[in-house]
């Protein structure tokens, strides 16, 4: 049977919209102090904000991330080491009905589950509202989405095996697309990730497949679902 050339995502969906500052996104910037302590980073991150500030130098960025071989997503995202402008957030949060759009849709089409630090396990999750309904029970506001991609890889784990004894296996993960949903506090004019006062955040991995697990020693195969329920 011949395939019909049509993304899953509709084209109007994979394209963003331009942004007026970009053009001043390679405009040179101090080396932030990557030193572990917080309070150095931050001090380092108050003085390129103030010249991002003066000079109108943007703290996001359009990435393009494949949806499969023949179709490409575009997305604005933050820039690491800089702050958000407040035109920056503005113009992200026009982009949230988008991006939510294209969510939703792989969601529905995927092995999808939500992750979180607060969290005892991941949830496995069928739509955009079964998100919401975790997330709220935390009081947890997405201010916008930002989408990762990672190809298909094959990694040698450990995990408790269905007797409970800790036991190799070869991870076979499909492709994913890794859905974070970002969470921003002030900052020196403008604004950060807020992963200082929050030590929680949530993001979604949505499966292209369902990764699966083979035993080394006994060739027992097992899928992530099935590993998660052992190990609770």
């Amino acid at each position: 049977m011949q395939s019909v050339n049509k993304s899953y995502i509709p084209a109007d969906l994979c394209i963003a919209p331009e942004y007026y500052l970009a053009k001043n996104t390679n405009k040179k910037l101090p080396n932030i102090d990557a030193d572990n302590i917080k309070s150095k980073y931050l001090d380092s991150l108050a003085e390129i904000s103030a010249i991002q500030i003066f000079e109108d130098v943007p703290g996001i960025k359009k990435n393009i991330i494949p949806i499969d071989s023949k179709n490409l997503l575009e997305i604005w995202e933050p820039i690491p080491d800089r702050i958000m402008l407040a035109e920056d957030l503005e113009f992200v949060k026009k982009e949230n009905e988008r991006i939510e759009s294209v969510v939703k849709k792989l969601i529905w089409l995927s092995d999808s589950w939500l992750n979180s630090e607060i969290l005892e396990q991941k949830v496995k999750i069928e739509t955009w509202e079964d998100v919401l309904s975790v997330i709220r029970q935390y009081d947890y506001i997405v201010d916008f989405i930002t989408i990762d991609f990672h190809p298909a890889e094959i990694v040698l784990e450990n995990h408790s095996s269905t007797s409970g004894e800790p036991t190799e296996y070869w991870g076979i993960y499909p492709n994913c697309w890794d859905i974070y949903l970002i969470k921003i506090r002030t900052f020196n004019g403008g604004y950060i990730i807020d992963d200082y006062n929050t030590p929680y955040s949530f993001h979604i991995e949505a499966w292209a497949g369902i990764p699966f697990f083979r035993n080394t020693q006994t060739g027992e195969l097992i899928k992530m679902e099935d590993l998660y329920q052992l190990q609770s």
